[in-house]
């Protein structure tokens, strides 16, 4: 950033437990706080996604709709995860993509890899 002369630089601190169980909420049951029956199993799992908000959004978004038992399946799965990256919890969005979806993203990934950013910016612009 300093690089590009800005100067006022704001440090944003990770979300506190109840803002993390707040934002995985948001995406899964679009509303502040988990539906009756999946309180500790929401509680857990904002855990596990150590409190990073993209992961708790992905993840929120990938078990919308799904069971107690989905829910309680998804738990197992970033539970067995033995270095629980980002990675690990955003793939669980991944997973819960169709396959002809799974196979776009994949394209998209691979396209864009090592691509500068500027480029990027003014491709995706260009393309509305």
């Amino acid at each position: 950033l300093k690089a590009h002369r800005v100067e006022n630089i704001y440090h944003v601190g990770y979300p506190s437990e109840e803002e993390a169980l707040e934002i995985l909420c948001l995406s899964a049951f679009k509303q502040s706080s988990p539906c009756d029956g999946f309180e500790e199993l929401a509680k857990k799992i904002a855990n596990l996604c150590g409190n990073l908000p993209l992961g708790l959004h992905v993840v929120g978004l990938s078990l919308r709709g799904d069971s107690r038992h989905e829910w309680e399946r998804q738990l197992s799965k970033l539970e067995s995860s033995l270095a629980r990256k980002i990675e690990d919890v955003l793939k669980v969005g991944y997973d819960k993509l169709e396959k002809n979806e799974q196979s776009l993203f994949l394209h998209i990934a691979f396209f864009f890899n090592n691509q500068a950013v500027d480029h990027l910016t003014t491709m995706l612009a260009d393309s509305n």
